[in-house]
């Protein structure tokens, strides 16, 4: 008597694995983009916790700076290596130095995960479009 699978078993196993795969990865990927989104959240604390650190110090805002830049005063109160880009995402810090905000831009491309996960963070402090959420710095 030989031992071993038919090829329709193993065509069956093959088949159904696959349907579970099907189910699994949208759920993997939607986790995924919910943890680079608090990751986001986390990094833009660790920001608007620096400029208040620096405007404390300092007592004025920090310079702007543009998309990916991170602002060179800020550097000794960010947590080492922390940097204005992630992923796919770029950081902005825009100061309005007349009206005494700061404001920290996210932005990202049309359609993609994580910024239709961080989409979901709403309050008096965020605003979001399709490609850019704005975290607002309360002085």
């Amino acid at each position: 008597m030989k031992r071993g699978f038919t090829l329709l078993e193993m065509l069956v196993v093959i088949v159904v694995l696959g349907i579970l795969a099907g189910f699994a990865v949208p759920k993997v990927r939607s986790a995924t983009s919910k943890a680079d989104a608090a990751r986001v959240v986390s990094d833009a604390r660790s920001i608007n916790v620096a400029v208040q650190g620096y405007r404390h110090d300092l007592d004025a805002l920090p310079a702007g700076a543009g998309w990916g830049v991170t602002p060179p005063q800020l550097s000794a109160y960010l947590p080492t290596g922390m940097a204005f880009t992630y992923k796919s995402l770029e950081y902005r810090l825009v100061t309005q130095a007349r009206q005494g905000n700061t404001y920290l831009e996210v932005r990202y491309p049309n359609r993609d995960l994580i910024g239709a996960a961080l989409q979901r963070f709403v309050g008096p402090d965020v605003t979001w479009t399709r490609t850019k959420t704005t975290f607002w710095f309360v002085q």
